[in-house]
């Protein structure tokens, strides 16, 4: 039993040396990284959750939060931003302006990982009341017919599409607009199909995207 212990340390010594003081080295740092605690800004945009069915968002005070994480450095080292995200439940929403908090509760971090700070804590949201309703549908038409015809009429079918959106939105005489028709690439009457748009950007179009519009052109006597 001695020879052998002996001869473990007579044999190849510089090898298990450096041996044991590589593995002393790891076992320290891994022992450090365990007791070694860092803190990192994260930014993280807030996703908006359960918002009521008759509700919707016009307005908030922020996109994004500043989450302030503390975990092992080993953690940090190797923590991936996209790997925490912010969900706000909304389900208890009303119409109006309200503020909601931020809670631990409402963020997911890595397990080993606690908030130290969240930055706002507090997020200014408003809602309004989504409201379908029918409006005009208007054709565009610009340029000149030429020379010995004349415009005769501009018909629209349908001549009303529903439109949806916050109803703060919708104002008295809005129209459905629809692409541009120019008279002066035209020389006989025509029925075509053309895309029709909101009336503006937080309102949206419910029936077909399109509508079709016939446009009769008669002869003058002008030459």
């Amino acid at each position: 039993m001695k020879n052998i212990i002996k001869n473990f340390f007579k044999e190849n010594i510089e090898i298990k040396i450096i041996s044991i003081v590589l593995a002393f080295l790891i076992w320290f740092t891994i022992g450090k990284d365990e007791k070694s605690f860092s803190d990192i800004y994260i930014p993280v945009p807030i996703e908006l959750k359960n918002i009521p069915n008759n509700l919707e968002i016009i307005g908030t005070s922020v996109k994004n939060a500043e989450i302030r994480i503390r975990a092992p450095e080993r953690i940090i080292r190797n923590l991936n931003p996209d790997k925490i995200s912010l969900k706000l439940n909304l389900e208890k929403a009303k119409e109006g302006t309200q503020w909601f908090k931020i809670s631990d509760e409402d963020i997911i971090i890595p397990e080993e990982a606690e908030i130290v700070k969240i930055n706002p804590s507090m997020i200014q949201i408003t809602f309004d009341t989504i409201q379908e309703k029918y409006v005009d549908i208007k054709p565009v038409i610009t340029g000149k017919m030429a020379k010995g015809l004349k415009l005769k009429s501009v018909t629209v079918f349908p001549n009303k599409t529903k439109v949806s959106g916050p109803k703060t939105r919708f104002k008295d005489g809005m129209n459905v607009k629809t692409d541009s028709i120019n008279l002066s690439q035209l020389n006989s009457s025509i029925e075509m199909k053309v895309n029709i748009f909101p009336p503006n950007q937080y309102l949206r179009l419910l029936d077909d995207k399109f509508v079709i519009v016939k446009i009769e052109i008669e002869k003058t006597n002008e030459e």
